[in-house]
């Protein structure tokens, strides 16, 4: 499933112009005529960015949201929590196991049910002792713990202690996921898109997204939903993850809440996973990628 987000992202990518985000006439990556989405492997997201920095001149573009790119990074955001990514600049990630507890937890999702719940396939071994944690909670060693971490945020020296807050147990070596480590249903809507030409041929994504954190839980969001979308929820061809996802791509968002805005700069390594170099949210709805607040 994140092979498929990934590579939707790869092909909504051939849109994109130098600098200005016109949509250019290349069309590689898409059938003729539907230009559908190809089921190419992770590395083609890497080459078909670099089709479109062939222009030397070209070092950076700007790439206008469609309805597909929406939808990658809608789904993406769900399956990688980012509503859960620390916040911190270039180089200076956190050292804190409970900066990044919860996208451990949920490092074995594979994909969205059809109401965007998260699927997972448990790879955690289950605890079967009460003196750390529950019966049946997930044991993870504090060696997987560094390798995702490493993965995904690079040489960061975390610092091995017990949750502060109660997120989780640890006993030197494992830790122990607690019961009540929920996941908020949080929705984000692409609203712009950088790219640049990174170091060693990579394409680097500053992604900035609307962050609709009201939809789900009966706010405006919600009755603007169900305004417009009633009947086909109500009769089942439709669901509202489905009918939310569709007013974004529409941009029919007045009455979202928006409650503020994610900034998340990644890009995609050798092995087809997301490297995150910097994370911020901002709360002034105003503010864009080109001039911080316009």
């Amino acid at each position: 499933m994140k092979r498929l987000l990934l590579i939707l992202l790869a092909a909504v990518l051939v849109l994109s112009a130098c600098g200005n985000g016109e949509m250019s006439e290349n069309t590689q990556g898409r059938t003729d005529g539907e230009q559908s989405i190809l089921a190419a492997a992770l590395a083609d997201l890497t080459s078909v960015a670099e089709y479109n920095f062939q222009n030397d001149n070209c070092e950076s573009m700007t790439v206008q949201p469609d309805a597909e790119l929406i939808k990658a990074f809608w789904d993406t955001a769900r399956m990688e929590l980012w509503f859960h990514l620390p916040e911190f600049d270039e180089g200076e990630q956190p050292t804190d196991v409970q900066s990044y507890w919860f996208l451990v937890l949920t490092d074995d999702v594979v994909g969205l049910d059809e109401n965007g719940y998260m699927v997972s396939e448990p790879r955690w071994a289950e605890n079967t002792s009460e003196e750390y944690g529950w019966q049946g909670m997930a044991v993870i060693p504090k060696e997987e713990v560094d390798k995702f971490v490493h993965r995904h945020f690079g040489d960061v020296a975390l610092k091995h202690t017990g949750s502060v807050h109660k997120m989780y147990d640890f006993d030197g070596e494992n830790y122990y996921a607690l019961p009540d480590c929920g996941f908020p249903q949080v929705y984000y809507g692409l609203s712009e898109l950088l790219l640049e030409k990174g170091e060693n041929g990579r394409v680097v994504y500053t992604a900035l997204l609307d962050d609709y954190r009201d939809i789900g839980y009966g706010g405006k969001g919600d009755a603007a939903i169900t305004a417009a979308y009633g009947e086909q929820i109500d009769n089942g061809s439709l669901t509202m993850d489905e009918a939310a996802l569709q007013m974004v791509q529409d941009g029919q968002t007045d009455e979202f809440k928006l409650s503020g805005k994610l900034e998340v700069r990644f890009y995609i390594d050798e092995s087809g996973e997301i490297f995150y170099l910097a994370v911020s949210r901002h709360y002034d709805p105003e503010y864009s990628l080109a001039g911080g607040v316009a």
